[in-house]
Order: C-alpha cells, then sequence, then structure tokens
C-alpha cells in the first residue's frame, strides 16, 4: 500500500481560483482537484519534453512512447499535433507494414 503524504501549498489568488473553479465544474473536493490538476500538469510536462526531444533528434518515437508510458500510435499522434512531420517515405512505411505482419 503506497503511503500518502501532506503536502502543504501556499497559492496565489489566481491559483486557488483556478482550483476552486475546477473542484466545482468537476463535482469533486479541492484535495482531489489538485492531484488531478497535477498529474495533467505532469503529462503535459513530459509531453512538451518528448516532442523537443524528438525534434531535436536525442530520442525515437519508441523512447517518447516509454517516456510518456503509451503506445507508438499515441506519440506519433501527439508529435502530429505539435507540427512534427515524419521523415520516414512511403516505401519506409510499407516495408515496417510488411515486417510487423511477419512478426
Amino acid at each position: 500500500m503506497s503511503e500518502i503524504k501532506f503536502i502543504g501549498a501556499r497559492l496565489g489568488p489566481e491559483t486557488s481560483k483556478m482550483l476552486e473553479d475546477t473542484a466545482r465544474e468537476e463535482k469533486i473536493d479541492k484535495s482531489t482537484a489538485l492531484k488531478e490538476l497535477i498529474i495533467f500538469g505532469r503529462q503535459k510536462i513530459l509531453e512538451k519534453r518528448a516532442v523537443e526531444l524528438y525534434r531535436d533528434g536525442r530520442i525515437s518515437t519508441d523512447k517518447a512512447a516509454e517516456m510518456l508510458s503509451t503506445t507508438v500510435t499515441e506519440v506519433m499522434r501527439l508529435f502530429v499535433s505539435a507540427g512534427i512531420k515524419s521523415e520516414e517515405t512511403l516505401e519506409e512505411y510499407s516495408e515496417g507494414l510488411k515486417l510487423l505482419l511477419k512478426a
């Protein structure tokens, strides 16, 4: 069983309002809203980092999928939504599909 830790945080008025609005809109308590916002924010930070690393040629789609705990297909969708175009040719893509079908 995981240990639950209390972490106090001082929130400015705008952040506090965002938390309260989220709790009200989602019909959840503020503690749950804060947890969801942290998890969602962390995922977005990881996605941004994966896009930057891929754009710089420092990671592959496989590594990005591993980093984000998701599938290569989802990572490819992320990259497309970030405006990254594949350098893979149609022939290379077709060859990859053939190899997958043989496996």
